[in-house]
């Protein structure tokens, strides 16, 4: 029997910052805020760059792990400006302080983290379209998971 689950029933809500960066302080996070009509939340997560080192003598790449990224987390949804998680998204366009998103998934983990929300263009499409809207976030902390 499979153990995968699927996306179905998956959220996404923003929050203020927490007062520690920590997985208690996301959890004491009061005013989380679901962004309503997500129909995608891109890959997250650790991404180490690669380092690498030439011995000439032996000719052989030495790699090893270096800095890391814990990424961009694209979110894609269906323009709905008056929704008060758009709106929350929208004000954290505007601002330098990095926002708190926690991501459940249909099982009931959750991820929490800090991002910078770095862009929210609108795409109207064509007549069958449904007017959309993408934000990249910036992760900058430690992704928490509970």
């Amino acid at each position: 029997m499979s153990l995968a689950i699927t996306s179905a029933g998956s959220s996404i809500a923003i929050g203020s910052p927490p007062s520690t960066v920590t997985l208690a302080g996301f959890q004491a996070v009061a005013d989380f805020t679901e962004i309503a009509e997500v129909v995608d939340i891109a890959e997250f997560g650790k991404k180490y760059n690669q380092v690498t080192h030439s011995p000439l003598s032996t000719r052989q790449i030495i790699k090893r792990r270096g800095s890391y990224d814990n990424g961009t987390m694209t979110i894609q949804y269906a323009y709905a400006p008056a929704d008060p998680g758009q709106v929350k998204l929208a004000a954290a366009l505007a601002t330098d302080t990095s926002q708190s998103y926690r991501v459940r998934l249909q099982d009931g983990t959750t991820f929490y983290m800090t991002a910078q929300c770095m862009s929210a263009p609108v795409s109207v499409g064509g007549v069958d379209s449904i007017t959309s809207a993408s934000t990249d976030l910036e992760i900058d902390s430690e992704i928490f998971r509970a």
